[in-house]
Order: C-alpha cells, then sequence, then structure tokens
C-alpha cells in the first residue's frame, strides 16, 4: 500500500479526521513519525574516501536545513484487520516548518483530548492479588 503525499492543510484536516475516528472507535491508535529528508544519490558511486571523512560529509550535511516528512497512520496491521489500515504523509520545506508545528500541535492537542486513558485496573488488581499470596505464604 502507497502512502500518500498530501499538503499541509490536506494533511491536516486528514490527521483531525483520524484522531475524530479513533476516539469514534474507542480502540486503536495514532502513530506519528518524522524525519528529516535527505538527498538521494540515485547513481552512488563507490569512493575509495575513508570512514571519517564520510561522516564528516555527514556534519556538513546536517548543518544545511533540509525538508521535514511527517507521517500518520492508525497502526491497524495484518494480523488485525477489522479496520482499513490508514497512511498519510506531507513534506514540510524548511522555511514553512516554524508555522508547521504551531498548527501541528494545535492539531494534535484537540485530538488527544478526545482520548481515553488506559484501563489499568487489571493490572492493579494482579499486583494486589501477588502481594496478598506472598504475605500469607511467607506468614
Amino acid at each position: 500500500m502507497h502512502q500518500q503525499l498530501l499538503s499541509n492543510e490536506e494533511f491536516f484536516q486528514k490527521l483531525g479526521l483520524l484522531f475524530a475516528t479513533t476516539t469514534k472507535q474507542e480502540l486503536g491508535s495514532v502513530f506519528l513519525t518524522q524525519k528529516r529528508l535527505t538527498p538521494y544519490d540515485q547513481n552512488p558511486e563507490k569512493s575509495d574516501t575513508k570512514p571519517q571523512e564520510d561522516t564528516l560529509a555527514d556534519l556538513a550535511l546536517a548543518e544545511t536545513p533540509g525538508p521535514v516528512l511527517v507521517r500518520a497512520t492508525n497502526g491497524a496491521s495484518k494480523q488485525n484487520r477489522d479496520t482499513k489500515k490508514i497512511k498519510f504523509s506531507t513534506l514540510i520545506e524548511p522555511d514553512a516548518v516554524d508555522a508547521f508545528y504551531v498548527r501541528y500541535a494545535e492539531v494534535c492537542k484537540s485530538g488527544m483530548t478526545a482520548l481515553k486513558k488506559k484501563n489499568r485496573r487489571r493490572k492493579n488488581k494482579k499486583k494486589a492479588s501477588k502481594a496478598t499470596k506472598t504475605e500469607g505464604a511467607s506468614a
């Protein structure tokens, strides 16, 4: 399944929709990932440079601002076929990063307010029962 590359506005709309559908289902997760996009050389030539020189070249590349790729998915896998896997992404240009993250934070906060906390009662009950069993065994 191929990922959709959307404009920033379309990305925010679909992200809000993804949060809404996840909270309606009362199950599921939303995974957000981001990484810096580095230039890709389609014809890599073998070079006789030392590994130290290669790492220095990477440092020089890190100083220049590059585009950022932001991905979102609902995390549905092959094992969980109840829901269709949703994947989409957007590309942020270096000059628009600050404005993007302001809007991104707003959308994420609004989407996370409706999420429920994980029910940990079962885990706490197991701990309590184990503690009483160990106290009874030692007495």
